[in-house]
């Protein structure tokens, strides 16, 4: 059902789009069109330009291993379950057990989901200090 253009609703997104016509007619306040242009006023070579410039970067996911073409969900899944898990026992095994099998046999009675979770916050350490050493580098890079 069509709604007339007489109605009486209000109508947020036509709001919005009156408000910004108006002020653009009016000229607009100077943190409208700061806001508007945040990017061109930073310069590139100072930090703050550089984290930008990091930040807005294209990310090609397909330099990231020799995945077949039409399975990436799959594979990304499998990997998501099963990449964790096996962290997590070389954890026990090598820290916790100190790489004897017999003690591994007796202290590891946690289960799939112990192992998941303690493999998951090693590979997201590990992630995350990678970034910040990657963002670290491009922002004082000369």
């Amino acid at each position: 059902m069509k709604k007339s253009s007489s109605s009486t609703e209000h109508d947020v997104y036509l709001e919005t789009i009156r408000k910004r016509k108006r002020s653009k007619d009016k000229g607009g306040s100077s943190t409208t069109r700061m806001k508007k242009h945040r990017f061109d006023i930073i310069d590139p070579d100072s930090p703050r330009g550089r984290f930008v410039a990091f930040m807005h970067q294209d990310v090609d996911t397909s330099m990231f291993g020799l995945i077949p073409e039409g399975y990436e969900g799959i594979t990304y899944l499998t990997l998501f379950i099963f990449l964790p898990k096996l962290v997590g026992m070389g954890f026990f095994f090598f820290y916790v057990s100190n790489a004897r099998p017999e003690l591994y046999a007796e202290a590891h009675t946690g289960g799939f989901l112990l192992d998941w979770v303690i493999g998951y916050e090693i590979i997201a350490t590990i992630a995350l200090l990678t970034i910040a050493k990657k963002l670290l580098s491009y922002m004082f890079a000369k």
